[in-house]
């Protein structure tokens, strides 16, 4: 029999990102109904991410959008993960690991000054992580 040629390599699918949404157009969003356990990674893309219940320690969510987590926040919280600085981070309980909007993050040790234990918003303004209470 005649030889086979080699298997061809899968071709990488390079798709684009999707287009920015028209102006008035809401941002989809991606809610759990559940906790999210040490280890777990969820992942809203192109999407804003609501979490109903906790984020454990060693747990990370990610949001391209804002990030809203009613529960407490105790893992790794990242939004704004497509370089969005107007995403923020809203947490009834906020004790994190790790807080991040668009690159700029700060961990456990640098939260001196955001109220830990208490309902928060995260937001950028400029370059510096501002923590609000809510409410």
């Amino acid at each position: 029999p005649a030889p086979q040629p080699p298997p061809q390599a899968p071709a990488a699918s390079a798709e684009p990102p999707p287009p920015p949404l028209p102006e008035g157009m809401a941002r989809p969003t991606m809610v759990v109904d559940t906790s999210v356990r040490a280890g777990q990674r969820v992942w809203a893309q192109n999407a804003d991410l609501i979490v109903t219940g906790t984020v454990n320690a060693g747990a990370e969510v990610i949001a391209d959008g804002n990030l809203h987590v009613y529960g407490a926040l105790r893992g790794r919280a990242i939004a704004g993960g497509a370089d969005n600085t107007d995403a923020r981070v809203f947490a009834l309980n906020f004790d994190p690991e790790l807080v991040s909007i668009a690159g700029y993050y700060a961990v456990r040790e640098g939260l001196t000054e955001a109220p830990i234990g208490k309902p928060v918003q995260v937001r950028l303004i400029g370059e510096s992580m501002r923590f609000d209470k809510l409410g």
